[in-house]
This record gives C-alpha cells, sequence and structure tokens, in this order.
C-alpha cells in the first residue's frame, strides 16, 4: 500500500504533475495503475496528502540511508570515500583544479 502511493506519486512528479489535485485524474490512469503495480483506482489527492504529511524525521533518515546505500551497490567494488556536497550553489567552476 505504501509502495503504491510511493510509485504513484513520484511517477506524477516525473511526468510533470506536481500537485495533489493532479492526482484527482491520474489515480485512474491505467499506465499510471500499472506502474505502480495496481489494477484499481489508486489512491486520492487527499489520501496522499496524509501520506506526505505523515513522514518524521525518522523516515527521512531512512530514505537518505536507502538512497547511499543503493549508490554504494550501484559499484563493483565500494568507493573508499564518498563526498556529498550539500552547497545548493550552481557555480560549474565551483571545485576545478
Amino acid at each position: 500500500m505504501i509502495g503504491g502511493m510511493l510509485r504513484q506519486k513520484v511517477y506524477g512528479l516525473a511526468l510533470g504533475y506536481e500537485d495533489l489535485n493532479d492526482h484527482t485524474d491520474l489515480r485512474k490512469d491505467t499506465a499510471i495503475q500499472t506502474a505502480a503495480g495496481k489494477d484499481k483506482v489508486l489512491a486520492s489527492s487527499s489520501t496522499l496528502c496524509r501520506f506526505e504529511n505523515a513522514a518524521d524525521q525518522q523516515l527521512c533518515w531512512d530514505i537518505n540511508k536507502a538512497f547511499v546505500e543503493v549508490f554504494i551497490e550501484s559499484f563493483k567494488k565500494p568507493p573508499k570515500e564518498i563526498i556529498l556536497d550539500f552547497d545548493a550553489t550552481d557555480d560549474p567552476v565551483h571545485g576545478v583544479f
């Protein structure tokens, strides 16, 4: 259930539907239903809103941990070092020697 709602939201975002009210129509879309692994009407906008607002700090930590683990697993040999650059500045010269 949670995975299906997450997939529904992520696929909606990937398709350019940023607002939850877009899911009023998307929830009935066969392609989105298939991508979310369901064969019936998906979560409503209000259900997705409650799902998003239920996220707490622990969930955020768990998601970040999963991202790092998937990244590391993408290598045949895990990297010795990972540099996380949290600088939001988009400066193409930054870090170039």
